[in-house]
């Protein structure tokens, strides 16, 4: 079995069947209990993850377990929790594309982000859903990333044109090339019209195993059951 799509089921439950699954290369999963994701199972096949992550401490594991998966080009993190677990001696290479949504009350320090994003030295595609961030965050992130090309900020009124406009200068002076989107009533609808190849479509099943296409601008609860390989 390559896919799984799972919910209502707690993530330590999921390691104790992992060992059936070696082949595993899509995970979604809504968990409603787990504590901490430890000494788990080593996923090397995953390639995508969609995780939903409960915890009574109120801690965000999902990155830990990003972090048993070391070969994650893709994730779609979905969290109420301001806090999160990051181990900052562990970089994920290979992950390129970043989905956060934040649904939390409470502003999430933007040195945790920080540590987080350097974990992610060839990340290419990142949205932020709803992260209190600011202009001089946006500054950071674009020196963070060196491999970034696309970044989506969905609901974070702090930022401003004065972002965009540091954005297109950096990229002007360093030869980068970033499409930079931010906080506009439409701004969806602007990604998906320059970026025509992104579905924005509600489907069960979507056809190609392609992050990016079918994922990266739908909400989690809006995702996929499964992506149907083309050479299936």
């Amino acid at each position: 079995m390559r896919q799984l799509y799972i919910g209502n089921v707690t993530l330590d439950d999921f390691k104790r069947v992992a060992h059936y699954f070696p082949n595993l290369e899509k995970l979604h999963i809504r968990d409603e209990g787990v504590h901490h994701f430890n000494k788990g199972p080593v996923f090397e096949k995953l390639k995508i993850a969609e995780l939903d992550l409960s915890s009574p401490d109120e801690i965000c594991y999902a990155f830990q377990f990003m972090d048993s998966c070391p070969n994650l080009q893709s994730a779609h993190i979905y969290t109420k929790y301001h806090h999160f677990f990051v181990d900052g001696n562990l970089k994920l290479e290979c992950l390129q594309d970043l989905v956060l949504s934040y649904i939390g009350s409470s502003r999430i320090d933007w040195n945790d982000l920080k540590r987080l994003f350097i974990k992610y030295p060839n990340l290419k595609h990142l949205r932020l859903d709803r992260l209190w961030i600011y202009d001089e965050h946006i500054e950071q992130l674009i020196h963070i990333l060196p491999e970034l090309v696309l970044l989506h900020i969905h609901d974070s009124p702090r930022v401003t044109q004065r972002a965009a406009d540091y954005v297109e200068n950096y990229c002007k002076r360093y030869g980068r090339s970033i499409k930079f989107y931010f906080n506009d009533d439409d701004d969806y609808n602007q990604v998906a019209s320059e970026w025509p190849q992104l579905s924005t479509e509600d489907e069960e099943f979507s056809l190609g195993f392609d992050f990016m296409k079918h994922c990266f601008l739908k909400y989690f609860d809006a995702l996929p059951y499964f992506l149907i390989p083309i050479d299936y």
